[in-house]
């Protein structure tokens, strides 16, 4: 479908040299075809970019351009004449495909690749900047990620995305850099991991280091899928997450408390069953409020309404009623 559409677009240039395109197909959903054109006619160049999910019955209204100085040009030639290469192929999939073709120099081109521009390609890199910077601010992610092999932050996008592992049996030591495995393991050793449980296909966690952190495994079994996340500023696979992920294979869980509104219509054993219940650590300092789990983040919950009365039942505590006796007190 998105060929076809290319083809549709294809049709709108006419009287004109094609010199460059870039085709980003299916990624990150997107279908991004890029071109710089010299029209023969006017004696001007113009880059022109569409995003393909637009394309109507009439292609030419959707497509966004403007018109380059032939210094711009000139430096592109430039950089793309230290590529001495005629085909480039290395592709997996057809996810994050990307296309770029060269007709502006003696030395034609067509390369192809996943996601990230090859180590090997540094001055396609650079050509590619020169492409970007005449290109609105918004298509700018895409080129960061192009180049992320390069720059060496790959681990920057990859991060939470889901990945082929099987929790319980490959090297946990292969997804982190060898000193986060060292503290990772240290903060297991000293039992920074304060609470662990699995709620359906998730192991929800909680690290203590510099702030409590919310680590959240999700682990399709069948399939070996794996997908992490941690409340961290980190932009890559941290030691909270090693951490936990050890704890998981060790089988070191602690439960957490559980807390859910008053309902006298449901039972206890549904609300269980049906999940129907927040994920709490305990209570704040000032004795206010609930410290629960939502969307990934330790969250107030306060424990009293306007009226003076509490609006939550406690659905699970710990062997010594730890939350129960908390706010009891606080009830008083």
């Amino acid at each position: 479908m998105a060929d076809k559409k290319i083809a549709k677009i294809i049709k709108c240039y006419k009287n004109t040299d094609l010199l460059f395109d870039i085709y980003l197909e299916n990624y990150h959903s997107f279908n991004i075809y890029i071109r710089l054109d010299y029209y023969k006619k006017q004696k001007v160049y113009r880059l022109s970019w569409v995003d393909l999910a637009h394309i109507n019955n009439d292609p030419s209204s959707v497509i966004s351009y403007e018109y380059l100085p032939d210094r711009v040009v000139t430096d592109l030639e430039k950089i793309i004449k230290d590529i001495k290469i005629k085909k480039y192929e290395k592709i997996e999939s057809d996810e994050f495909k990307v296309t770029i073709n060269n007709n502006l120099t003696d030395n034609k081109f067509s390369i192809t690749f996943n996601r990230y521009i090859p180590k090997d390609l540094l001055p396609l890199f650079n050509a590619i900047n020169i492409i970007f910077e005449c290109l609105p601010r918004k298509l700018n992610p895409f080129y960061e990620e192009l180049g992320a092999a390069i720059v060496g932050n790959t681990s920057r996008f990859e991060y939470q995305e889901s990945f082929h592992f099987d929790l319980f049996k490959d090297d946990l030591d292969s997804l982190f850099y060898s000193d986060i495995c060292e503290r990772g393991q240290k903060y297991y050793n000293e039992g920074r991991v304060f609470f662990l449980e699995k709620v359906k296909d998730q192991y929800f966690a909680v690290v203590g280091g510099s702030s409590l952190y919310v680590v959240i495994i999700k682990y399709d079994e069948v399939e070996n899928l794996m997908q992490m996340y941690c409340s961290c500023p980190c932009e890559f696979y941290c030691k909270h997450m090693y951490a936990v992920l050890y704890a998981i294979r060790s089988k070191k869980f602690r439960n957490f408390y559980k807390i859910t509104l008053k309902n006298d219509h449901v039972d206890l054993l549904d609300r269980i069953m049906n999940f129907n219940f927040l994920l709490t650590i305990g209570i704040d300092d000032a004795g206010k409020n609930y410290l629960i789990i939502e969307n990934g983040l330790i969250k107030l919950l306060p424990i009293i309404n306007d009226k003076g009365k509490s609006e939550w039942t406690i659905l699970e505590d710990d062997n010594e009623n730890t939350l129960t006796n908390r706010l009891n007190n606080i009830l008083k």
